[in-house]
């Protein structure tokens, strides 16, 4: 007689966790260190090394993920009893999440210049990302209300965990810095920066200018400018930008 299938093997098919999900971790946050530090130091012959972080962090994550699943298995064990209601809600809402996933991103990417362009907006949006944790964690509670039983399939529960952390932590990072930007004050100011230090790189079809200044209050500040701006920046050792006050307060270089 052949052996009986488990009709519950489909909620362990994550696998055991391969032991180095602590390695990748430290990737993840020696290229996040490297990419800091190659931004924010005197120096303009690092971008071989922000490169190298941003490598580092891509890694990281590419190896990290797959790790989650066993790992959420693991520490938060499964129902020992499948849900009988195998509803097509439960296949609506994780395609849900994962169309929001795709969309998400797709418009941070598009968006990501508004951060680029903002003082301290990189630390804005991460903040803003952070602020979106609990919003998530209250979302995957309320769904798990809504409809029991959708977290009984290991391989289903992950994907609507991961794809809903992804969405509300990229709308998270972008709905600050997009707010700011889109109802920012029409009037602009002209304001002179001490330039730390100007440097390029090399894109596909041109090269991207950067400059490094200091703000009024002492902070480092990178911006991709124009080729004229970047050459004055050169030259002088100071530069004027043009800049607008956010909605929240956060100023914004006007092009």
């Amino acid at each position: 007689m052949g052996k009986r299938k488990n009709k519950f093997s489909s909620n362990i098919r994550g696998g055991a966790p391969s032991g180095y999900a602590g390695l990748y971790f430290i990737a993840i946050l020696t290229g996040v260190a490297m990419m800091y530090f190659s931004d924010t130091t005197e120096h303009d012959d690092l971008f071989l090394l922000n490169l190298l972080g941003w490598f580092m962090l891509i890694f990281g994550l590419a190896k990290l993920v797959p790790e989650l699943r066993p790992l959420m298995d693991k520490y938060f064990p499964l129902p020992g009893v499948k849900s009988s209601d195998e509803s097509s809600a439960f296949g609506v809402v994780k395609n849900i999440f994962a169309a929001l996933m795709v969309l998400s991103v797709v418009f941070l990417i598009f968006q990501v210049y508004i951060i680029r362009n903002t003082f301290g907006g990189a630390k804005v949006a991460m903040l803003s990302a952070l602020a979106a944790v609990p919003v998530w964690l209250i979302m995957l509670f309320v769904i798990g209300k809504l409809l029991p039983g959708i977290y009984s399939d290991g391989d289903r529960r992950f994907k609507i965990v991961f794809h809903a952390l992804v969405f509300f932590t990229s709308i998270g990072a972008i709905s600050v810095p997009f707010i700011n930007s889109q109802f920012a004050d029409v009037r602009v100011e002209y304001n002179s920066y001490r330039v730390a230090n100007t440097y390029t790189t090399s894109g596909k079809h041109n090269d991207v200018y950067h400059i490094n200044i200091y703000t009024t209050g002492g902070e480092k500040e990178s911006f991709i400018v124009k080729e004229p701006l970047f050459r004055e920046a050169t030259k002088r050792g100071s530069v004027t930008l043009c800049t607008r006050k956010g909605y929240f307060g956060y100023l914004i270089i006007q092009k």
